[in-house]
């Protein structure tokens, strides 16, 4: 079984808020299969008031900005 990532260095958990409501942080191993045979454990926050999980690939995601439309594609607004 693999580890990977650390919220301690993350934003959300060095504050212990969430940073969808502003509830308590908890920390949790949570595992993920991913469509490979073996399984990944990865820890985790996740709030207890809405149970919103944030860890660092969560994050890196937010980070990056959004892709650009395809134009000229089927559901473009040009005609």
């Amino acid at each position: 079984m693999k580890f990977y990532s650390n919220p301690e260095r993350s934003m959300a958990s060095q504050r212990n808020a969430c940073i969808r409501c502003g509830g308590y942080l908890v920390k949790e191993d949570f595992v993920d299969l991913g469509g490979t045979c073996e399984p990944v454990m990865t820890v985790a926050c996740r709030c207890m008031n809405c149970g919103n999980v944030v860890d660092e690939l969560i994050l890196q995601h937010k980070k990056s900005p959004p892709p650009r439309p395809i134009k000229g594609g089927s559901h473009s607004s040009e005609k």
